[in-house]
């Protein structure tokens, strides 16, 4: 049996096996608390300043950061819109978003609205991309938040952030950035971005289940919401750190050969398969990410199809809004939105895997348009 093809690299990566060693080491050996008095636990306060300071350094932070450790992604963006809802009621606090957002977005501001938290959704362009123009048209005076991941993690699309950045400190609003989509695929330097706040999801980077971070910018309104909690986790700062020292090593990797491999990928999948191909690819996109429509067939049923041969794919859902519902909010037409998929890869897939999931695809989708072909037929 041939070995499964994994391209759902941006909902979840398998964790370098540097970040599960320093995990597990840090977890065997490094397991007191590092409040205690005693030399067990003071013993760890240099090894996690060691870690932090390495991780500030990889992202381009500086101590005018502060680091919360989080579970992943979605505790972290939690934490932060509980505290501005509950701690900072002198300062506006509606949202402006994308209803593309990750869910943890989404499903946390609609529990605040319940609660007295306006929020408004920004179209996207037919670009894909949330633009200035739009956000200044959605912008209400109750706002005081832009929250948004600078790339979509489907359709691989970057939003244009230093015109959005710009227009959201004309308006003295906050901003919300989770860059989890991009690091390891765009430059990034924290420092420069002018953001209050950034998070990022370990499981996503490379490190194991159960990591992630929030960074706040010093003077930014924000009181941790959750106090008494143990101090800095020695095991997730080391597996974040390591798992970000393999991430950004392969940047030319992914950027060069991913890329060309994405290229590769995208161009067999036109010429094997009539009516297919890739959305948005006139706008800036992620190295690794496509999102591609196959015209006439069912993304569901290409996905389930594609699962039997073990080639996973992603259609969002579960991490993510539905693919499908991402570009109907670009405009994209419902009944294309339909047939589309996004494919994501990492700086570990192979030519010869792209090579065989782009026959797989087509042998699905083949079937696919034999299957539905008599039914199309009926008067």
């Amino acid at each position: 049996m041939a070995a499964p093809i994994y391209l759902d690299h941006n909902t979840a990566t398998p964790p370098f096996a540097a970040a599960l060693d320093a995990f597990r080491e840090a977890q065997k050996s490094l397991f007191a608390s590092s409040l205690s008095p005693h030399l067990a636990g003071q013993g760890q306060i240099p090894l996690i300043n060691e870690a932090l300071s390495e991780i500030y350094e990889m992202i381009g932070a500086d101590q005018g950061f502060h680091f919360l450790f989080s579970s992943g992604g979605a505790e972290a963006i939690g934490e932060l819109f509980y505290s501005l809802f509950f701690f900072r009621q002198d300062v506006p606090f509606g949202v402006a978003t994308t209803a593309c957002e990750e869910a943890s977005v989404l499903l946390n501001l609609e529990r605040l609205e319940k609660r007295g938290c306006p929020w408004v959704k920004v179209p996207l362009s037919s670009s894909g991309q949330l633009t200035p123009e739009a956000l200044e048209k959605a912008l209400t005076p109750q706002v005081g938040l832009l929250s948004f991941s600078l790339a979509n993690p489907l359709t691989g699309v970057i939003h244009p952030f230093e015109e959005l950045v710009q227009l959201c400190k004309k308006r003295g609003l906050l901003i919300h950035l989770d860059a989890t989509a991009v690091l390891g695929k765009h430059l990034f330097c924290l420092k420069d971005l002018n953001v209050d706040f950034l998070t990022l999801d370990g499981a996503r980077l490379g490190a194991p289940r159960g990591t992630g971070a929030l960074f706040v910018k010093e003077g930014a309104p924000f009181t941790p919401l959750f106090l008494g909690r143990e101090g800095v986790n020695l095991p997730g700062v080391a597996a974040l750190r390591d798992a970000l020292q393999e991430l950004l090593g392969s940047f030319e990797r992914i950027n060069l050969e991913t890329a060309t491999l994405k290229g590769r990928f995208e161009k067999a999948l036109q010429e094997k398969i009539p009516g297919c191909f890739p959305l948005f690819c006139e706008s800036r996109r992620l190295s690794n990410t496509t999102a591609m429509a196959f015209g006439d067939v069912s993304s569901e049923a290409l996905l389930f199809t594609l699962n039997e041969a073990l080639l996973f794919a992603s259609m969002g859902g579960g991490l993510f809004p539905k693919l499908s519902h991402q570009l109907v909010c670009a405009g994209v037409e419902p009944s294309l939105a339909k047939t589309a998929l996004s494919f994501a890869l990492s700086s570990r897939t192979t030519k010869e895997e792209i090579d065989r999931a782009a026959s797989i695809i087509k042998e699905a989708v083949l079937k696919l348009r034999t299957l539905s072909s008599p039914l199309c037929s009926i008067p």
